[in-house]
């Protein structure tokens, strides 16, 4: 035998080493961080969910402002009445809120707002603004009572105490 022939003889077949069943902990890590990043994506999607309501007042208290100067004083007053209630609806349980009326309503608006927001002439408007004939009204009060009823809006979303639904 030459020298090339020995060398040749002395070559094995290839053997595999052997392949464990448990992934490498480069693929747990990366198993774990997805497993997270899906639990952050269905809360945040719980969360924007959970807020329909408070988008759909926003969207329509800026379509009330923007018709604010079309429509008479009376219909602005009433449309913001309804949604001020509507959003209060939302925020807290029905049987706590569907029946207040006159100083506890007031009271109950303070309180999602964390202040005096509503017990003074703010309150007064959408009270009995409404009902009158033609409120005497000037266009910067009625924005000023929409800048108030948007705070409530922020505070109520804040201060939700149960799953709404506007």
């Amino acid at each position: 035998m030459n020298d090339s022939e020995a060398l040749l003889s002395q070559l094995r077949d290839i053997q595999a080493p052997p392949v464990s069943l448990i992934p490498a902990p480069g693929w747990w890590i990366l198993l774990a961080v997805l497993a997270l990043l899906l639990v952050l994506v269905y809360q945040f999607y719980k969360r924007y969910q959970k807020r329909g309501w408070q988008r759909e007042a926003r969207a329509t208290l800026s379509r009330l402002r923007t018709e604010a100067d079309e429509k008479p004083v009376a219909k602005s007053l009433s449309a913001l009445s309804r949604l001020v209630r509507r959003v209060v609806l939302a925020a807290r349980p029905r049987e706590e809120v569907a029946s207040l009326s006159g100083k506890a309503w007031l009271d109950e608006l303070d309180d999602i707002c964390g202040k005096p927001l509503f017990k003074n002439d703010f309150g007064k408007l959408l009270e009995q603004g409404p009902y009158q004939a033609s409120p005497q009204l000037s266009s910067d009060d009625l924005q000023a009572l929409m800048d108030v009823v948007a705070e409530l809006i922020e505070a109520a979303g804040r201060s939700s105490v149960r799953k709404p639904s506007l």
